[in-house]
């Protein structure tokens, strides 16, 4: 439901931009994301090229690598990959992704599979429909409060963070919630990887001290 609403913030957004109603659901399926979703609406509303474009998208999306690099092993049965782990691939989102770290280690390994396949379909099925009904219907919102649903989703992934494995992920969270907008406002192209890298590895890092000190104890 929360990233439906986010996602209805996305619809309005993208008919104000000027896209029409089957390119913004297109871009919901094959891009998969809110921040290069936002990026991708952003460039094209400011007239830029394919070029330009698939460039901004790639550089904002490359935050979705580790989170991949992170899940796959977790989920697949088979040691070598197939077709099918591209699409899971695609599928991983910063939600999908929170919401494993909790419940994927509680699975057995031929469980995890179905489950994410299950869970991320569902996600990707509200966001469509949230994009859908907001390019359809929320064109009389006022814009700050349709804009303001964008913010749904980083607020969901923060609350499933708090029940995450541990004190890693919580200081990557508060650190994360400090360096990313400090960063964004140095560079916007690369504020957004730089300062997610940065905190998320800062949080591990001082998870894994938190852990010694908690072990020697």
């Amino acid at each position: 439901m929360a990233l439906a609403s986010a996602l209805v913030g996305y619809g309005a957004m993208a008919r104000e931009s000027g896209l029409d109603f089957a390119v913004t659901v297109l871009s919901v399926l094959m891009i998969w994301a809110l921040p290069p979703l936002l990026t991708f609406t952003e460039v094209y509303a400011n007239g830029g090229g394919p070029l330009v474009m698939l460039t901004a998208i790639l550089i904002v999306n490359m935050r979705t690598l580790p989170l991949v690099v992170a899940a796959l092993p977790l989920i697949r049965k088979e040691r070598r990959l197939r077709a099918k782990h591209f699409l899971y691939g695609q599928l991983i989102s910063p939600s999908s992704w929170a919401q494993l770290q909790i419940k994927g280690f509680k699975l057995a390994p031929q469980d995890r599979e179905p489950y994410f396949v299950g869970f991320s379909l569902l996600l990707l099925a509200g966001g469509v429909a949230g994009a859908a009904f907001g390019f359809a219907y929320v064109g009389d919102m006022p814009q700050p409060i349709a804009l303001s649903l964008l913010l749904l989703t980083p607020l969901f992934v923060c609350m499933i963070m708090t029940v995450a494995n541990g004190r890693g992920d919580d200081w990557a969270v508060f650190l994360g919630v400090v360096a990313v907008p400090a960063a964004m406002q140095w560079s916007h192209s690369w504020g957004m990887l730089i300062g997610g890298v940065g905190a998320g590895t800062a949080g591990f890092i001082i998870g894994g001290q938190w852990r010694k000190r908690g072990a020697a104890k």
